[in-house]
């Protein structure tokens, strides 16, 4: 997982050793992989929505469905009927890491990392008034998962790890007047995890450390949605930050370990966000649509970790995270009253820089490309269907430690596939 937590500006007396205890649950949170498509880090823009085929350009300010529940709810009060949609989103990530003669540990290189996850998601706006809008959207936007195998050469620094986040969103939007809307509401997450590292022994055989725990957190988000003139639309959305404080007692194969028994506190925060979006229609058949947005991932990379039990201290460490930029640019055509057809592309920044990247997070810049098409069953039904390739580039990584050993290489493949099929009905 990432390397040994560097002591900051929160210790206390003695000062722990958090060394493979930081790395087994703390490290086990910050990684790349299936559970999600990871926009500026770990952040999840497919989301099981018909925008997916645009590379989520727009969508702070499209509104073209229930979806903008999600996007913007300041969008609901373009919608005046009330509406579903319903979306299934498989994903498969292609992440293959290529040891180095620096490497110092045996093993093998882990094979694919990644593998088939599914995902999705629910969205429905109801209207009120000719003025409100209230609406509900459940899913997931951060998370990830990873397996590297029992015999790899990095299983001293992670062996496989899950994270999972299922967040519900009910909302409510007012249309302040003709051309400004206004929407907010809390956000409810969920996180589940589940790490394991291998314990290095030397003449006994590897040994195990198992974290696994749940924990809660609330935030919220709202956005601005303004239409100048028909056709013209520029959306503002902020998320606020949310703390997810995952607790449990380290398991262990090796019940001399520092670690074994020992209980862990390590508390992240799912960083706050702010995306811009405009959407223009050029014709009646065709749209363009574009986002700016930036994530504060330099406050999720200050996890506070704390310990007690055969070693007692807290720590907040720094895993040298930058905050992130996301670009997209999309278009949307028309080619029959039936039929619609959409692409995009997107770019994110990377959350760390080469020389602080780890195993358990082999992130860097990432491209992502989609395509998709709608077809309306009946005036009020649609079913769509996306593919987006995202491109995570070949990051490098080196990570060295006595215990550890010397692990070097190049994750030669890191490609994540994601298909949605979506389905919306107006009632």
């Amino acid at each position: 997982m990432p390397p040994p937590c560097a002591p900051a500006t929160r210790q206390s007396s003695p000062r722990p050793r958090l060394g493979t205890l930081a790395l087994a649950a703390a490290a086990s949170l910050l990684v790349a992989g299936t559970g999600s498509a990871p926009g500026g880090g770990l952040w999840l823009y497919e989301r099981g929505t018909p925008d997916n085929g645009m590379s989520a350009a727009g969508r702070a300010a499209s509104a073209l469905d229930a979806s903008t529940a999600s996007g913007n709810p300041a969008g609901m009060t373009r919608l005046t009927q009330p509406e579903l949609l319903l979306g299934l989103q498989p994903m498969y990530v292609d992440s293959r890491f290529g040891a180095n003669g620096s490497t110092t540990v045996a093993g093998d290189n882990g094979g694919n990392a990644g593998g088939l996850a599914p995902a999705g998601g629910f969205y429905y706006t109801q209207p009120l008034s000719e003025d409100w809008r209230l609406g509900l959207s459940a899913g997931s936007y951060c998370g990830a998962a990873m397996d590297y195998g029992d015999s790899w050469v990095g299983r001293y620094y992670v062996q496989d790890i899950s994270l999972a986040t299922y967040s519900v969103s009910p909302v409510a939007a007012y249309k302040v007047n003709d051309w400004l809307s206004l929407g907010a509401g809390p956000i409810l997450m969920l996180g589940q995890l589940e790490a394991h590292t291998a314990l290095r022994r030397p003449g006994a055989g590897d040994g195990q450390l198992v974290v696994k725990s749940d924990a809660f957190g609330v935030g919220g988000g709202g956005g601005i949605l303004v239409e100048p003139v028909q056709g013209t639309r520029f959306g503002l959305t902020y998320m606020s930050p949310i703390d997810l404080n995952f607790n449990d007692v380290i398991d262990s194969s090796d019940p001399g370990s520092i670690a074994a028994n020992n209980n862990l506190d390590v508390d992240f925060t799912i960083p706050q966000a702010v995306m811009f979006s405009a959407y223009q229609d050029l014709t009646k058949q065709w749209a363009v649509m574009g986002n700016l947005g930036w994530q504060d991932w330099s406050e999720f990379g200050n996890p506070d970790i704390t310990a007690s039990g055969r070693i007692n201290g807290s720590t907040t460490a720094d895993l040298n995270f930058n905050d992130t930029y996301h670009f997209a640019l999309g278009t949307k055509y028309a080619f029959t009253e039936q039929w619609a057809g959409m692409c995009g592309v997107s770019y994110d920044t990377s959350p760390v820089d080469d020389q602080y990247r780890t195993l358990a997070l082999p992130l860097s810049s990432q491209l992502a490309y989609s395509v998709g098409a709608e077809y309306k069953l009946t005036a009020t039904q649609t079913i769509g269907l996306t593919y987006t390739l995202i491109d995570c580039g070949s990051p490098t990584v080196t990570q060295s430690s006595p215990v550890r050993g010397t692990v070097s290489g190049e994750f030669n493949t890191f490609y994540i596939h994601i298909v949605a099929l979506t389905y919306d009905i107006r009632f």
